[in-house]
């Protein structure tokens, strides 16, 4: 596997309005070619399942209060957020 030239970004973030707001936010890098567009996780299930594949990412922002699982209301706790960390 290369390393990729541009920036790879993962967001794993459970808030539609916030999804919006990093591609707003990222939308002139990915334009100019520095950034490639984000791949978005919206769940620690998907969040853990983009994580295991054999991608590198540079930059991964990560929301503490997922819920587990994709339409699910977001965990009071942060475990979830936390384990992937790990």
């Amino acid at each position: 596997m290369s390393y990729p030239r541009t920036i790879q970004p993962l967001i794993i973030e459970d808030q539609s309005d916030a999804k919006d707001y990093y591609e707003a936010v990222l939308d002139s890098s990915v334009k100019n070619g520095t950034v490639a567009p984000p791949r978005f996780a919206f769940s620690y299930e998907e969040g853990s399942r983009l994580l295991g594949e054999n991608t590198i990412y540079h930059l991964v922002i990560l929301d503490l209060r997922l819920p587990e699982a994709p339409g699910r209301p977001e965990s009071s706790a942060l475990d979830f957020g936390l384990s992937l960390l790990d």
